[in-house]
């Protein structure tokens, strides 16, 4: 099993001001959908069966076992470029989530390289946004959005 909690990218991934000089918390947003995520695996672990049974669609056993035994889970929030200006803001957000142990924090920038390392991987060709139907780059948060108007939210897949 994996686990995902998406939020937007366009959510803050740090707090306006520093928390101290120099140092940069991570914003409540985040901070909330950490713990959001950490119970949602600690509910779907505690209490059941470790060992669940694959079956087809008509009910049948495939002989297949999964184990819900700390599934890996993701938080999908935010973008990077926001913090392309500051060392030391990007500095603080690696160090924060460098240390968690679930879940892993993507940002949609990131998501989307790598998404696109993978199809021109798999391709061998470079697609450049727009070129594949429903991909687009998401834009900082400070670019204004798109020209169509504000679609920093949309999930860009």
């Amino acid at each position: 099993y994996v686990l995902i909690e998406i939020k937007k990218a366009s959510t803050d991934l740090l707090r306006k001001s520093p928390y101290r000089s120099g140092c940069w918390a991570v914003s409540s947003e985040v901070s909330d959908a950490v713990s959001q995520i950490q119970k949602t695996v600690f509910d779907f672990t505690s209490n059941q069966t470790p060992k669940v049974q694959m079956k087809t669609e008509d009910g049948y056993r495939t002989g297949d076992e999964i184990f819900r035994v700390q599934p890996k889970s993701y938080l999908v929030i935010g973008n990077l470029r926001t913090m392309k200006d500051s060392d030391e803001r990007f500095t603080c957000f690696q160090l924060f989530r460098s240390s968690l142990m679930t879940p892993e924090i993507l940002t949609y920038d990131e998501l989307y390289e790598r998404a696109k390392c993978i199809v021109e991987t798999l391709g061998g060709n470079r697609f450049p946004p727009g070129e594949i139907k429903g991909v687009r780059e998401i834009p900082a948060a400070d670019s204004g959005g798109s020209e169509k108007g504000d679609d920093r939210d949309e999930i860009p897949f």
